[in-house]
């Protein structure tokens, strides 16, 4: 699944760069792959929507894209320290990198096979198609740790994308490619999607949870319904047995 690889701007005999671009490509890649390996087995659940489907497709392409950058930057790196022994780096960082990056194609792959290889959608009357929540006894409840987890995960880090319009990158024989430009656009567009779609998600969730909660209320004013008319016919129970009492006794 892998797209054609994308040729980066040249940066020169700098480790400190290749690594600081490598590291945030590879922090953004576990990112969206943590999001995917998630969400993934929800696409077997008879509630699982269009909208969850996409979403986690364009999480796969970003994941793609940012590994064709990526390997771009591997490359061109490997290519200086051959031709520049003094580029090498004595503490191993380009192997260590490059070994993470090997992990982290691995384990796309697998995961885009497990999207390819999905049940189709399921029909269902009952369920809306745009809500993702299934609210039967034993349905998978929504797990806030994770959400909280992935908010503190996707804090921006602009180094991963400062290098598109860097002044220092930009030259007569850096420019970025087209291709390259309409990749940063896209992979922001999609991510905007991704907020959107987010939102949309909360609100469902939290219009079930009013839901739920104006259910119980009512539930609980019945109860106290019921057992205020249950004391009241006891007590008039009791009187009538009293009285009754009375009754038997005078004859």
């Amino acid at each position: 699944m892998i797209t054609n690889k994308y040729n980066p701007p040249s940066f020169g005999a700098s480790n400190l760069k290749y690594e600081k671009l490598i590291s945030a490509n590879l922090k953004h890649i576990r990112a969206e792959l943590l999001y995917t390996e998630h969400n993934v087995g929800d696409l077997s659940s008879r509630f699982a929507s269009q909208k969850l489907v996409e979403t986690i497709q364009n999480k796969l392409d970003n994941v793609f894209a940012l590994i064709s950058v990526t390997e771009g930057y591997l490359d061109e790196w490997e290519s200086e320290i051959t031709h520049s022994p003094g580029v090498q780096y004595t503490g191993g960082a380009f192997d260590k990198l490059k070994g993470q990056f090997s992990r982290e194609v691995a384990r796309a792959k697998q995961v885009s096979t497990m999207v390819k290889n999905r049940p189709p959608l399921p029909s269902s009357e009952s369920c809306d198609e745009t809500s993702t929540v299934d609210t039967n006894q034993g349905a998978s409840v929504v797990d806030y740790n994770f959400i909280n987890d992935a908010k503190l995960e996707f804090d921006c880090d602009d180094r991963m994308i400062q290098h598109f319009d860097a002044p220092e990158y930009v030259g007569e024989d850096q420019l970025l490619t087209d291709s390259l430009i309409e990749t940063r656009n896209q992979g922001i567009h999609n991510i905007r999607s991704q907020i959107e779609q987010a939102r949309d998600i909360f609100k469902d969730i939290a219009t079930i949870v009013s839901v739920q909660d104006g259910g119980l209320q009512q539930l609980e004013t019945n109860l106290k319904d019921a057992c205020k008319t249950s004391e009241e016919a006891m007590l008039d129970i009791e009187s009538l047995t009293l009285s009754r009492r009375r009754a038997s006794r005078k004859r």
